[in-house]
């Protein structure tokens, strides 16, 4: 029920209160004062009897500190305005929006102050967005055309910035049709409307006479009304993904409806303040340079759907990374490139591989310390001796993207003697516990968290371990071989092939058996 009360001296309705005793228009009595659908109204008049203002509160909150306003009203008080209205302010209370407000502003600027424009501006937290009109008139001083936006102008006005002039078609000083609109308007007697045919379509509205002649309708009937316009729907919403830097990608929505109208846009849900310009298909051809959040936005005549966001993530191109011993012997020099879209680079060192297992790759256990979060190449790190580390690098874009990592490389500080082609080869490269061959294999062990292991653990049962002076076995490198295969694949990094692979008692040792050795735990294959 709805009641009317708190008259003004001059007639004017004061208060609007509705009563809903059954709870069928608000949800329950406990409704907040941002979620209710039936209110009550207050207005407020100025001295010239014109409205100023309408407020509104939840009914069932019947305490006047509770109204909020919902309209407000400013008229003109000098020059071709005075007196007439200059802003319309409507307030739109939403619960996740906030205050939404629609301020119409008129314009009074020809001659004879009638109205020749009209600026909306919506304003949210989401921003502010602004349509204009135009008023032109002809000689009878009756509208002769309005201008008004495609769309909305803030998202790109679909296409272009609008429809341009609606001219208004008169007979004898009456309107009898708008195109693209009304083909035909017809009247009554009285100047009451008869008949609006509406332009494009085989609609009629039918206005019927009122029995004493007053003119006004008695009813309004609407004939040949078809709806051939299906709400949008999405069917497969956009995908998010991660791209890197320079690359580009496609995000597409799959839709259903009829007569379909796009508008991309670059923020959150729903925000509608960035569109993309030129962005009114359902795909989008796209190029970050930083990560992005797309969504679309799908309208036609009779709704319109918005997308889920799509986050593209962009990463920096992952750099190639090289490690060597420095001549001071005791520090290594890990260099790496620059790459396109990084802001600066995390150097890592391997720690330990967790419950790894020996001789197989197991990346998921690694574990590894971040040396140096903002690293520059190259980068010096200084040992003790005998040390073998490894090491990988990831570039980081400015809002923390992160590339893939590097390929990993190897360091050691182990210095190698050179083993000359025609020189003798020792058993001392083998055993000496400086730069002997097994000190080598056993520092890539110990880089991955592997303690070392003996000339016993790693030859086969009856073959002697090789002592000072001592004679060189074919056994001796084929065991050296497998055990540094097995580190190499522990901590993935490349396992090539050996000369004479099939090195048996039948083949002299040489100094490239020694040397691929070295080679390896130095990583230079």
């Amino acid at each position: 029920t709805t009641n009317y009360s708190s008259y003004d001296a001059r007639g004017h309705v004061g208060m609007k209160s509705v009563t809903d005793p059954n709870n069928q228009c608000n949800a329950t009595p406990q409704a907040t004062l941002n979620n209710y659908r039936c209110f009550d109204l207050r207005y407020v008049y100025d001295d010239a009897e014109r409205l100023l203002s309408v407020s509104s509160r939840n009914p069932y909150i019947p305490d006047d500190s509770h109204f909020r306003l919902s309209k407000e009203f400013t008229y003109g008080t000098s020059g071709a305005s005075k007196g007439k209205l200059t802003i319309a302010k409507r307030h739109n209370y939403h619960p996740t929006l906030g205050d939404v407000k629609v301020t119409e502003t008129y314009g009074y600027n020809d001659a004879a102050g009638r109205l020749t424009d009209k600026t909306t501006t919506i304003d949210s937290d989401n921003g502010s967005k602004t349509l204009s009109q135009a008023y032109a008139y002809n000689d009878l001083d009756l509208v002769n055309s309005i201008s008004y936006p495609v769309c909305d102008q803030f998202t790109g006005g679909c296409g272009q910035p609008g429809w341009g002039s609606i001219s208004h078609q008169y007979q004898h000083g009456t309107l009898t049709g708008i195109p693209a609109f009304a083909s035909g308007i017809a009247y009554l007697p009285n100047g009451a409307t008869s008949t609006i045919t509406h332009a494009g379509a085989p609609v009629v509205d039918t206005y019927d006479e009122d029995p004493a002649k007053m003119p006004r309708p008695r009813r309004i009937t609407f004939s040949s009304w078809t709806n051939n316009c299906t709400v949008p729907t999405i069917t497969a919403q956009p995908q998010a993904a991660t791209i890197n830097y320079g690359s580009n990608t496609t995000l597409a929505v799959g839709t259903a409806g009829t007569n379909l109208v796009y508008q991309w846009f670059t923020s959150g849900p729903g925000a509608s303040n960035n569109p993309i310009a030129g962005a009114t298909s359902a795909s989008l051809a796209v190029s970050p340079t930083s990560t992005t959040t797309y969504w679309v936005r799908i309208t036609n005549d009779c709704g319109r759907a918005d997308s889920a966001t799509a986050t593209l993530t962009v990463q920096p191109g992952a750099p190639v990374l090289h490690a060597k011993t420095l001549a001071q012997q005791l520090t290594l020099q890990i260099s790496w490139n620059t790459t396109t879209g990084a802001d600066h680079y995390e150097l890592q060192r391997l720690t330990s591989i967790a419950g790894g297992t020996w001789c197989a790759a197991s990346q998921s256990q690694e574990q590894w310390a971040t040396i140096n979060s903002h690293a520059v190449s190259p980068y010096n790190d200084s040992l003790t001796a005998g040390i073998t580390r490894i090491y990988r690098v990831r570039a980081v874009s400015s809002d923390g993207t992160p590339s893939t990592y590097s390929n990993r490389d190897l360091g050691t500080t182990i210095v190698f003697p050179t083993i000359a082609t025609d020189g003798p080869l020792l058993a001392d490269h083998l055993i000496n516990p400086n730069f002997g061959l097994l000190v080598g294999v056993n520092a890539v062990r110990q880089a991955a968290g592997f303690g070392p292991l003996t000339w016993t653990q790693i030859l086969p049962a009856g073959v002697p371990a090789p002592a000072s002076n001592g004679d060189i076995y074919a056994s001796h490198i084929t065991a050296l071989r497998t055990t540094m295969n097995c580190a190499l694949q522990t901590l993935s990094l490349p396992v090539t092939g050996y000369s004479d692979p099939n090195l048996s008692t039948n083949y002299n040792i040489r100094a490239v058996h020694f040397s691929e050795i070295q080679d390896r735990a130095r990583h230079t294959q």
